[in-house]
């Protein structure tokens, strides 16, 4: 039992520990948890490191029940997680005790508290306070999304970009927000809701049905409506005295501490409050023009406007109230103010001054610090401290009243179109700023006002700004790993774009996004589409580009495909290129020369050496990073299918050199680094080398086009981990891997398919025959030609070799043909050994055949050991087969080979046994 008042340890960290206590795999404890594999290795990790255990053996030793109810994470560990993203306050926190316990009370026996009530009430003030007073509660942190300057369409944006997560290629944003909210007991607040509230209802409803940990916190004028809700109403602060002894009321405490006069004549206070319906924002702004008018003064201007409104309204509610003080505060302005004050309601969200000049006019800063000081002082602006500099914005009571002032100046276009001049601005020096620190805080916080002016532009903006801006916001989505958003962006600058050269420029773009998310018939169509504007623009050379890229594509990329393009068909549009292609053109030659590498005139993208060698030219001459990525790719291919597997890990590893030269922003690098990651692995898998499949599969994880994407890592990490005997981890991938494949929509990924029979063999070698068969039909689902595939025979030749029969080995040995490239040697290698268990009269030319390989193979080269053992009855060369695995780091097959050494049989065995990997005594002994 682990005592949590004397360790570090968190209460998620406790609860991982106590799942290891009861000898659960990752990826179980994941399920148990509803956290994902990724997390649960962070926490073994740190685990390990806290209580200074040697392994999850002793881990599990150490283990027991956490503590039963919630405990503040600041009393557990020193880096307790917080909600994030709270709005920093400048006044203090008047009254609402009670309402205070009744939220707090309300958050710690339901899943969703609508905090309701009318526009300047205080609702989001009070749940800020709620939030942050019980942010220890909640052990997985939390997030505070302010919807205000958020159209509908963009509310799951908001939300991901408060959690600090990004879409991933195949994995849509909201899956990706519900893993990062499965991560423990979660606060998220949602403020603002009533003006998106179908978006936000349909939003909490998926998150509290996928997320079962997950609290949520909304304030709106009306209930989101949900099953299970529960509703907090906000009524105005009290007017009564808090006590029989004469103390003020919450109202008037307010009304005194805003406006800073201590020695008020509380009559007179408690009057105006009365008359102000003890509304909180009716009181600030009274408050705020106490020392110019005086309390008489006041009094009587809220009197002669209140009385007005009484004759207006029947009723009189508080939101005429409301609405009637606001008016007033307004019409006490100066024409700069009242000028200003309607013009900055063209903001959605939070602005600076440089944007605030922009749009009040002028560009002049000084005179626009100026009026929003005075504006500010009279509580019609608020200030807001924000990681990029000071901010501010209208409470959204005061921005719907400033909206209307515009509506109804007569300058609504002139203003809209500096809006839009600001924004196109903004975006592209954002653009330029993508490779330094800061960048995305920048664009969070100008985020809505973007999308606002695309969504609603000024007839006085220009086709080239809208296109540009298009552009621009399609570029930093794409960034900040909003790729759908992103795609919809170049479809908004496709349409937006003055000219045919233009809409080139964004179809090539948006191509580019699609190959990043591994869509590669969408990234074909739009290619063509971009030839065909090129076409009509006369563009010979860029329509030459272009046609060859999309050549390129269909020959290097056929697992991208639902239906992939015939050699003869990528060889006409490669005529097609050429017979556009200027000569003497640098850039135009290198994309020839890459689409050419990739026809398949040996087979399926196969590049012969002739080819590989010109593309390698032709790139290097002109020095595009992402052209000689490809070309290297190429010789990677050229190479390992004339079985070099050495120089293609060589080629491959130079892709990876290549990466500090790719910026991960940029849409036309992002496929290509996620195949640079892919290749590696291979590649080094192809060699032997699982020590460097491995380090390339897990460094993929961290970086920033993947985003931490768990199933590509899983996809590279399965067969080096699977060859390296390291089951239980292997396990724990693929279930990763299967889930996020699913999750995609089951997508056409052939080039995934060695990785679901390495999820097969692994199973297959423990013998779980239900598991083995079930991953074999998936891999043999989505694999181009599974009839031939040397992964899937190498497997099923190696499960049987290890638990019999020896018959069914010997058939998958003899009736198959290699043709799997990678993983050639690895069925060579298990033929000769099926044969020379079987004492076939050839093994031993079989043997002499495939020692050819072991210089390209390391792992091969201890199998080829291990054969040569048995035939020869060498005590040596199994010896030396022992340190070839140990090299390597294969485990298991290092076990096998114990076993054939009769002094080591036991440490053999043992290993085998903890590997849940028990084999036949036909084959080893």
């Amino acid at each position: 039992m682990v005592d949590l008042d004397t360790t570090t340890i968190s209460v998620r960290e406790a609860e991982v520990l106590n799942a290891l206590g009861e000898h659960l795999t990752n990826a179980q404890i994941a399920q148990k948890l509803h956290i994902s594999v990724r997390t649960v290795e962070s926490h073994v990790s740190s685990l390990l490191r806290k209580l200074g255990a040697a392994d999850r053996r002793e881990l599990a030793s150490r283990s027991g029940m956490p503590p039963v109810g919630p405990t503040p994470v600041s009393e557990l560990s020193p880096d307790a997680p917080e909600v994030v993203g709270l709005p920093a306050t400048w006044t203090t926190f008047v009254g609402r005790g009670a309402e205070l316990s009744e939220l707090s009370q309300a958050l710690s026996s339901n899943r969703l508290v609508t905090l309701v009530g009318p526009g300047g009430v205080g609702k989001t003030r009070l749940a800020v306070v709620a939030a942050s007073k019980d942010a220890g509660l909640f052990v997985g942190g939390g997030a505070f999304v302010d919807l205000v300057p958020v159209s509908p369409d963009f509310v799951l944006h908001a939300v991901a970009a408060a959690l600090g997560v990004v879409e991933r290629p195949q994995d849509i944003l909201q899956q990706v927000v519900h893993d990062r909210l499965r991560a423990g007991r979660i606060l998220l607040v949602l403020d603002n809701c009533e003006h998106v509230l179908g978006a936000a209802a349909d939003l909490v409803r998926a998150v509290l049905g996928s997320c079962p940990d997950v609290v949520v916190l909304a304030t709106s004028r009306e209930r989101l409506g949900i099953a299970g809700e529960r509703v907090v109403a906000l009524t105005p602060l009290s007017l009564t005295a808090l006590t029989d002894d004469g103390d003020t009321s919450e109202a008037a405490q307010l009304f005194t501490d805003r406006a800073g006069r201590a020695d008020a004549d509380p009559v007179v206070v408690a009057e105006i409050c009365r008359r102000l319906d003890g509304m909180p924002l009716a009181i600030e702004l009274a408050a705020a023009r106490s020392s110019s008018l005086g309390l008489d003064g006041l009094l009587t201007g809220l009197d002669d406007h209140l009385r007005l409104l009484s004759q207006s309204s029947p009723t009189g509610d508080r939101h005429g109230s409301m609405r009637t003080v606001i008016e007033w505060s307004h019409q006490l302005l100066d024409d700069t103010e009242r000028d200003a004050f309607r013009r900055l309601g063209v903001f959605v969200g939070a602005f600076d001054l440089t944007a605030a000049a922009a749009v009040v006019g002028g560009g002049d800063t000084a005179a626009a610090s100026d009026v929003i000081g005075r504006l500010a002082d009279k509580s019609l602006l608020v200030h807001v401290r924000h990681a990029t500099g000071s901010r501010w914005q209208m409470l959204d009571t005061v921005h719907a009243y400033a909206h209307e002032q515009l509506q109804a100046s007569g300058e609504v276009d002139d203003v809209r179109g500096r809006h839009h001049a600001w924004a196109t601005a903004t975006a592209r020096e954002l653009e330029q700023a993508l490779d330094a620190a800061g960048w995305q805080e920048r664009f969070d916080a100008v985020a809505g006002d973007l999308r606002s002016a695309l969504r609603t532009p000024s007839t006085l903006s220009t086709g080239t700004d809208a296109f540009d801006l298009a552009l621009s916001l399609g570029h930093l989505t794409y960034a900040r790993r909003f790729l759908v958003e992103a795609s919809h962006h170049f479809e908004a600058a496709v349409a937006r774009a003055p000219d045919a050269a233009s809409a080139v420029v964004a179809l090539r773009t948006a191509a580019h996004e699609a190959y990043a998310e591994m869509r590669g018939e969408k990234a074909f169509d739009l290619l063509q589409k971009a030839f065909a504007r090129a076409s009509v623009a006369g563009d010979d050379r860029m329509a030459a580009i272009v046609m060859a890229d999309a050549a390129a594509l269909a020959g290097r990329c056929p697992a991208l495909f639902v239906t992939p393009l015939s050699r003869e068909e990528i060889l006409t549009l490669i005529d097609q290129a050429e017979g556009l292609a200027p000569p003497g053109d640098l850039e135009v030659a290198a994309h020839l020369a890459v689409a050419s590498a990739w026809h398949g005139a040996r087979a399926a993208t196969v590049p012969t050496d002739a080819q590989a060698r010109e593309a390698l030219e032709r790139t290097a001459e002109f020095g595009d990073p992402t052209l000689i990525s490809s070309a290297l790719d190429a010789a990677a291919a050229a190479a390992s299918h004339d079985g070099h597997f050495k120089d293609s890990s060589r080629f491959s590893l130079e892709r990876l050199q290549l990466l500090d030269r790719l910026p991960r922003h940029d849409p036309r690098v992002g496929g290509e680094i996620a195949d640079i990651f892919h290749m590696a692995s291979e590649a080094a898998v192809g060699a032997g080398e699982l020590g460097a499949a491995l380090a390339s599969a897990r460094n993929s994880y961290d970086d920033d086009t993947n985003q931490g994407l768990p199933q590509f890592a899983a996809t590279h990490l399965l067969p080096p981990l699977v060859l390296s005997g390291e089951f239980d981890e292997a396990v724990e991938q693929a279930i990763v891997m299967r889930h996020g494949w699913e999750r995609a929509g089951r997508p056409p990924a052939g080039w995934m398919s060695p990785a679901f029979f390495a999820a097969a063999l692994a199973h297959g070698l423990r013998g779980d025959e239900d598991e083995y068969t079930k991953w074999v039909e998936l891999g043999m689902s989505i694999a181009r030609n599974p009839e031939v595939s040397s992964c899937s025979v190498y497997v099923g030749c190696r499960v049987a070799l290890h638990h019999g029969p020896l018959e069914r080995a010997w058939t998958l040995a003899t009736s198959q043909e290699s043709c799997g490239r990678y993983y050639d040697p690895y069925l060579e290698a298990v033929r000769v050994e099926t044969a020379a268990i079987a004492e076939s009269v050839d093994a031993e030319d079989q043997l002499a055949t495939a020692q050819r390989l072991a210089p390209e193979n390391d792992f091969v080269a201890a199998q080829l050991l291990r054969v040569a053992g048995r035939l020869h009855h060498d005590e040596t060369a199994l010896k030396d087969s022992v340190a070839g695995w140990e090299a390597v780091g294969a485990r298991f097959e290092r076990a096998c080979t114990l076993l054939l050494l009769p002094d080591r049989v036991d440490e053999g065995t043992a290993e085998l046994d903890a590997l849940e990997c028990t084999p036949s005594a036909t084959f080893w002994s």
